[in-house]
């Protein structure tokens, strides 16, 4: 069973949420295997942070996050004011360099022989 777990030791907020994934992903296959439509989003208010005044509700890191599951709900894009989409080659540039910070995996290794 997987189980939500802190990402460092000082981590209060218990950022890692295997557990809450897997509830989502029990939760779509169910509907799957039921015959019902997919969710195309979810939506999430998380408190995170210390309390931004005593006894106050809001916390310094609060969000909302979404969980976009059918990527033809996005209508379009809000840029902040004097930004500007990247061009495709920097695109294609942040993409590298993206992949160069990520960790190596290591190679995924079969327990049996694949059957032929």
């Amino acid at each position: 069973m997987p189980v939500n777990r802190p990402s460092r030791p000082d981590d209060g907020d218990v950022l890692l949420r295997q557990l809450d994934c897997a509830v989502f992903q029990v939760l779509h296959a169910t509907r799957e295997a039921n015959g019902q439509p997919a969710y195309d989003m979810g939506l999430g208010a998380f408190q995170q942070g210390e309390p931004v005044a005593p006894s106050s509700s809001f916390r310094g890191r609060s969000h909302v996050q979404l969980a976009l599951r059918n990527p033809a709900c996005v209508l379009g894009w809000i840029l902040p004011p004097g930004e500007k989409f990247m061009t495709p080659d920097e695109a294609q540039d942040a993409a590298k360099r993206l992949a160069a910070l990520r960790p190596a995996r290591k190679p995924r290794v079969r327990a049996t022989p694949a059957p032929k």
